[in-house]
């Protein structure tokens, strides 16, 4: 494993971190279908072997590899995430370097992982299309809240989304080799495109 693969894993369980294998065991034991890495803790192959070892080979383990991106920077001043000056955000990849995502991506899939969560979704268009060539492994974009706040206006009026450019995103990304993508938007999207 690349030393820089070797540190983009943690796991999380749809949003609770989990801090070692055994949160890993404790979350697959109240049911959860998916174990998704998120944070700088743990590996996904420790997460896979934990997993099997309680005989939980059925709970999927879905990693995250992520781009550097200022669109992250709302979110972090709310969570009072912001790193200081001259923090390495090591499990961030600089999107100059598209093929050490594409590395760490396929790197992760060896380790173990049922599927990928890639971020910011429109940082990804040419690397989902590399991927799809080589791997099988689902392919989730991502839309992180900058995306979401940024593609998308809120009309003053009606208080309503104007997601359309978002739904471009998506349509593109599919069209680029993604499974499905993940956004905030889910709801503002369905309603309209049924309406």
């Amino acid at each position: 494993m690349s030393d820089w693969a070797s540190r983009t894993t943690g796991v999380v369980a749809w949003c609770l971190l989990a801090k070692d294998d055994r949160d890993v065991r404790t979350q697959a034991r109240g049911e959860f279908e998916q174990v998704a890495d998120g944070q700088l803790v743990g590996t996904t192959q420790g997460a896979r072997t934990a997993l099997n070892d309680e005989g939980f080979s059925s709970v999927s383990v879905m990693p995250h590899v992520i781009f550097w991106s200022s669109l992250y920077e709302g979110f972090r001043r709310t969570m009072g995430a912001t790193p200081k000056a001259g923090v390495d955000r090591e499990f961030q990849v600089n999107p100059g370097k598209p093929e050490q995502f594409i590395d760490a991506a396929l790197q992760l899939v060896q380790d173990g992982a049922d599927m990928l969560l890639l971020e910011p979704a429109m940082f990804t268009a040419d690397v989902l299309t590399h991927l799809k060539q080589h791997t099988r492994a689902p392919l989730f974009p991502f839309s992180v809240s900058g995306e979401y706040t940024a593609l998308s206006s809120l009309d003053p009026k009606t208080g309503k989304r104007d997601v359309r450019r978002l739904i471009e995103l998506f349509t593109m990304l599919k069209q680029a080799g993604a499974e499905a993508s993940v956004t905030y938007a889910a709801l503002e999207i369905a309603r309209q495109l049924s309406g």
